[in-house]
């Protein structure tokens, strides 16, 4: 038997798969960088104040400053995260 030529069989283009999603790794280095970045503030204003009542014998005056201080800290640098990774989250009116 004879071997004829057989035409090559044509298989669909695949469409090209897109990317991995960007918005995952942008969720984990926010969450990353906001880990440090609220927490040490944080607990230096926290502990600062503790150790200032210790000294000054006025607990909890400082202590309960230090812990608004440090909210306020959390605050500011939870705000300049998200406006890094997700610019158009953050309102940016300084009139």
């Amino acid at each position: 038997m004879g071997k004829t030529k057989s035409q090559p069989e044509t298989t669909p283009k695949k469409e090209p798969q897109p990317a991995a999603v960007p918005r995952v790794d942008k969720v984990q280095a926010a969450l990353t960088e906001m880990s440090w970045q609220v927490a040490l503030p944080f607990m230096a204003f926290v502990l600062g104040g503790n150790w200032l009542d210790g000294r000054y014998a006025s607990k909890p005056t400082f202590t309960i400053a230090g812990l608004a201080l440090g909210v306020a800290a959390v605050i500011v640098a939870v705000r300049n995260i998200v406006g890094k990774y997700y610019p158009n989250t953050v309102n940016k009116d300084d009139k």
